[in-house]
């Protein structure tokens, strides 16, 4: 009689845990990045990057996204991309609309040391970068807004215009 006394105990607690740990669960809210937004923030991290890079050492290599992701850190979302023949990691703040579609905020830090860890990231005031735990070598991007729908209207414009000479 006691065995099972013991056992309802058990069992009781069991399923109150299990209720208690899925009361406490939040629940994943789903946000998306569009295609096109995405291209926009790459094709903007490409054209700053190789624009310094003509400006610091006289280059004139495109420089190129290798790779793109979507990630979360501490409740905010960023868009790390890698590059081709580079160790140089770009983490771009993202924002959240109502919908939960994610969009370009407006600064990206740029990093080959902090490339591997939680540093160089943009902060949510998207005034500055979070520092490296060992080292300085983070860059920061600023675009307002109105900069970016300009670039992505010149580049419209650019693309329509080679169609048109195509046709000829």
């Amino acid at each position: 009689m006691k065995q099972s006394s013991f056992f309802k105990l058990l069992m009781l607690l069991g399923v109150m845990s299990v209720m208690f740990s899925c009361s406490q669960q939040e629940k994943a809210v789903e946000v998306s990045l569009s295609k096109k937004e995405k291209r926009k923030i790459i094709n903007l991290l490409e054209r700053s990057l190789t624009q310094s890079e003509v400006v610091t050492k006289g280059t004139r290599l495109p420089v190129k996204v290798k790779s793109a992701v979507l990630q979360e850190w501490e409740g905010n979302y960023y868009l790390v991309s890698r590059y081709v023949h580079s160790k140089r990691v770009t983490k771009t703040l993202l924002e959240r609309k109502r919908d939960n579609e994610l969009v370009y905020g407006g600064i990206s830090c740029t990093s080959t040391a902090c490339s591997t860890d939680e540093g160089c990231i943009p902060h949510k005031s998207k005034v500055k970068c979070t520092s490296c735990s060992f080292s300085t070598d983070c860059t920061k991007i600023v675009t307002a807004e109105s900069g970016f729908e300009k670039y992505e209207n010149s580049e419209e414009k650019k693309l329509k215009e080679l169609k048109d000479s195509q046709r000829k």
